[in-house]
């Protein structure tokens, strides 16, 4: 698996292997080019009852005639190919289009089916995938919350068997034997209607001949409507969760946490005051033909202590718009618009003007994959980008995402949705709406927006850290260290995935409830915070509910998991947070939490990602402002379960989602960084040689977010056969975690402890502790606390006592030149508070107490490999001290810790 970073996209890709992906015979070749025409399956129906159904989207590059062709095929090639359907189709240059096939499998001589796409007689792409044609005679696809059943009985092969004059009748019977439905067939699928509010239990499906013969039949069972259905009031809206205040309406201002949007007659805020800063450099606009469309009216209507709703209207430029929006009180607020063409329209967007200074750093996230984001600095000009629900624009300690969770029926130019403009005093972002739109025609579309950071930090900030077991006896109270002080976790395969809520068969037999007792124990033996490892929105079909109502629940395209339990494969469903599996999840999340009292839940898939079940209304949907409240929930349950401080931990890999991940207390953000394959760590380099400041500044960083980055690296050791072995593991470890902490500290975010290097971490713990960084002032290098000369890429941020009796000053190289550079630090006295006349390089200094630490790895059997604690070189030299002036040498890719008195 790779993840390849470009300039203006980012994707993952992966071949599966069979354990043997370190033979090079086995290697296949990646080719890219431009002129290839690709193609992409979008969906496929299950043939094996001798329907093939497939939608495929084909893009090609330059002008060309195309067929896309479905065949039967045998794999042992003693038959040639049978074709089923074809569609042939003329292709402009940069053109994308789907094409929708239907056809029949009327022969079970064939085993294969092999998909092409052919320019002429030249095959570009080919899928072969195996299937097995069943004589079932009849299909039965659970739609209960739709009310009807989908039945797919194939007349063709019926009548093969059966005769033409067969005749088939439709039944359905209910648990009691009464016979609630019955119909003559004349097509393949039919809908038979079903009343959720009927008995649950073992409903029969039964195809019959004319005479009443049983040709077939199937048993599905519903388990009825249970309290998860329409159970909205167990998680009322109007509990203020921890880290929040209530939302205060003054007049057309609307203030949440350090927050305040200020609307006049106006579709958005005229102004946002974030963090006593102006993020708007003029009033947003709706524009058409190159104008703004006037607003007319904004009225405030209900509010409540956790959210105010409001009506907008604007008129001019040939058309009218109605708005109906909400303003909650994490700071998220979201609208429904329909725009009315009185004339025809021309370019309709969006625009966004924000001060130049703010518009510093862009994060843009599709989410649902790694790899699915951009993270850059926004430099001087003009830029395009392709669709993204979620662009974040800001700078160090704040900004503001702009989302919509579909653009569906959007119109742009091919990878040119979004603008980005920066140019001499012009700062802003374009979303393009509609190219055109007739005279008469109505346009509904969504939108919204979240100014961040969306709340504090923790009070201990920044040593609330993630961690991990091996670790936990490490710790040592009489230093009041507690480095990783949040604990993931995770009961042993595969009890992570397959009963994380340790209750199958029953809470008494469930396999998962030792593991959690124990593994929560000792979490508390050590002070330790122990937050339970779960697949966030997954459910096992092991539950009778999910089995009943998956097809309106998942998500579509799948993401599931499996595992196999007594011998049966057992299938662990992505549930869309849009249905009632969010309500159906959370009860029995409440119950874990009643039952352990774990401080915290983190959620390993954590990001969210595209749907289009339209069974439960998704289409083409990111369903942003649902996993919002799957989050609040998962806060809400611990919270009324008496936890006075409760934890979300999200999995993001490499997405921040800012408007669905308010309430997330903790991002874990790096697992797609390993080593145990790849040179990108290795021979001498590290994570600087592959991440800019912007990584660091932005996607790694708590500031601009309101949730603590607790960084991931799996610093995993390069494998002999990739050419490892070169360098002392512990070492190794030691000068990758000195890079990575390198990055990070300027920004007041700390690496998470799992995997790194033990030692310098807790070094680092120990320092901040001692000096008490919790409770000091941050100013960040972007504020100017210092003034370095004599060398380059050096940034220095430091910490300031509230009594102005001292600093720590955290100083790092961040940048790709691997010199060793000496240079001078000049600290702005008033920023400090004083003049520094004392300097101490703490990480150099004698330090007795870091000793005990092998010990006590031993005495615990702590393994090495997980706390490492060889120390390398520091790079750090602090030369002299004159009033106000540091001068000091230090190496690449390291920092250096001086307390300045």
């Amino acid at each position: 698996c790779r993840t390849w970073c470009l300039p203006e996209f980012s994707a993952a890709t992966s071949i599966l292997y069979s354990g043997q992906y370190t033979k090079p015979e086995l290697f296949m070749p990646l080719v890219f080019g431009k002129k290839f025409p690709s193609m992409r399956l979008v969906q496929q129906n299950n043939p094996t009852g001798g329907l093939v159904q497939q939608t495929v989207s084909i893009t090609s590059p330059v002008a060309s005639k195309l067929s896309y062709e479905i065949a039967l095929a045998d794999a042992s090639g003693a038959a040639m190919p049978l074709p089923v359907v074809s569609k042939t189709r003329q292709f402009k240059a940069g053109e994308t289009a789907e094409l929708e096939l239907e056809g029949r499998i009327v022969t079970s001589a064939y085993n294969q089916l092999m998909c092409t796409l052919k320019d002429g007689n030249t095959v570009l792409a080919r899928c072969i995938a195996p299937y097995a044609l069943k004589e079932v005679f009849l299909d039965v696809h659970k739609r209960f919350l739709n009310g009807y059943l989908d039945v797919e009985v194939p007349l063709t092969l019926l009548t093969y068997k059966y005769g033409a004059d067969c005749a088939p009748r439709l039944l359905l019977i209910a648990p009691d034997g009464t016979e609630k439905y019955r119909h003559q067939l004349t097509q393949d699928n039919h809908q038979v209607p079903f009343d959720t509010k009927g008995a649950a239990g073992a409903y029969i499906v039964r195809l019959e001949d004319k005479d009443g013969k049983n040709l077939s039949q199937m048993e599905i069972n519903f388990p009825g409507l249970g309290k998860w259905h329409n159970a909205d009031s167990e998680f009322p809206k109007d509990v203020i969760l921890p880290m929040f205040q209530p939302l205060s309406i003054n007049g057309k201002d609307f203030n949440t946490w350090g927050r305040t949007y200020q609307y006049g007659k106006s579709l958005f805020p005229e102004q946002i005051i974030n963090q006593k800063q102006n993020l708007f450099a003029a009033a947003p606009e709706l524009l058409v033909n190159g104008k703004a469309v006037p607003c007319t009216s904004f009225k405030i209507g209900k509010t409540w202590n956790y959210r105010g709703e409001f009506t907008a209207n604007a008129e001019g430029e040939g058309c009218t718009v109605q708005e109906n929006g909400w303003v909650e009180y994490d700071g998220l607020s979201y609208s429904n618009f329909t725009l009315k063409a009185n004339t025809a329209l021309k370019d309709i967007r969006l625009r966004f003007h924000l001060n130049k200074e703010i518009m510093k750093y862009l994060h843009a996230a599709l989410g649902g994959s790694w790899g699915s984001k951009i993270t850059s600095p926004i430099e001087e000009g003009e830029r395009y980008l392709a669709f993204y629900p979620m662009v974040w624009l800001g700078m160090e300690e704040l900004g503001i995402c702009l989302f919509t969770e579909t653009a569906k029926n959007w119109t742009y130019d091919k990878g040119k949705a979004i603008c980005i403009v920066k140019q001499g005093n012009k700062a802003y972002i374009d979303f393009f709406l509609q190219k055109e739109l007739k005279a008469g025609s109505t346009f509904d579309f969504e939108f919204g927006y979240v100014a961040s950071p969306v709340k504090p930090l923790f009070t201990n900030h920044p040593l609330l850290t993630d961690g991990d077991t091996h670790c936990v006896p490490m710790y040592r109270p009489e230093y009041k260290v507690n480095i990783g002080q949040s604990v993931i976790v995770s009961t042993p395969y595969p009890h992570e995935i397959d009963d994380f809520f340790a209750e199958i068969p029953s809470e008494e037999e469930s396999e998962t409830t030792p593991h959690l007792i124990r593994l929560i124990a000792a979490c508390r033996k050590y002070n330790k915070m122990p937050i339970v490892y779960m697949d966030a929105r997954h459910l096992t079909d092991e539950y009778p509910e999910v089995a009943a109502f998956v097809d309106e629940w998942r998500f579509l395209p799948q993401r599931n998991l499996d595992y196999i339990r007594n011998g049966r494969k057992c299938i662990l469903y992505d549930c869309c947070p849009r249905t009632g599996a969010n309500a159906f999840f959370h009860q029995r999340l409440r119950r874990l939490v009643e039952r352990f009292k774990p401080d915290g839940i983190y959620y390993d898939f954590g990001l969210i990602g595209i749907c289009s079940n339209k069974f439960h209304g998704c289409d083409e949907r990111w369903p942003i402002l649902a996993y919002r409240e799957f989050l609040r929930r998962t806060i809400l349950v611990q919270y009324q379960a008496g936890n006075p401080m409760p934890i979300v931990a999200l999995h993001n890999t490499d997405c921040v989602q800012v408007p669905a991940f308010t309430f997330a207390s903790l991002l874990i953000n790096g697992e797609h960084i390993r080593q145990h394959s790849s040179t990108i760590m290795h021979n001498g380099k590290d994570i600087q040689d592959t991440y800019n400041i912007e990584m660091f500044a932005c996607e790694l960083s708590s500031l601009p977010f309101g949730a603590i980055n607790s960084v991931y690296q799996a610093n995993d050791i390069l494998l002999p056969q990739f050419g490892g072995g070169k360098e002392d593991p512990e070492l190794y470890k030691f000068r990758i975690t000195q890079a990575f902490l390198a990055g990070v500290l300027p920004h007041n975010t700390m690496l998470g402890q799992a995997r790194c290097h033990f030692g310098i971490i807790e070094k680092v713990f120990r320092i901040y502790e001692n000096f008490g960084v919790p409770s000091a002032d941050f100013v960040g290098y972007w504020r100017k606390p210092a003034a370095v000369s004599g060398a380059k890429d050096i940034y220095v941020s430091i910490y300031r006592k509230k009594d102005g009796k001292g600093a720590l000053a955290v100083i790092s190289h961040i940048g790709k030149a691997h010199d060793t550079q000496t240079f001078d630090v000049t600290f702005d006295a008033k920023i400090l508070g004083f003049t520094p006349t004392k300097a101490t390089d703490m990480l150099t200094r004698d330090d007795p107490a870091y000793q005990e630490l092998f010990q006590i790895r031993t005495q615990r059997q702590v393994p090495n490999d997980r706390a490492p604690l060889k120390l390398g070189d520091f790079g750090s030299k602090l030369n002299s001290v004159s009033s106000g002036k540091i001068n000091m040498t230090l190496k690449f890719h390291t920092f250096a810790l001086v307390e300045l008195e």
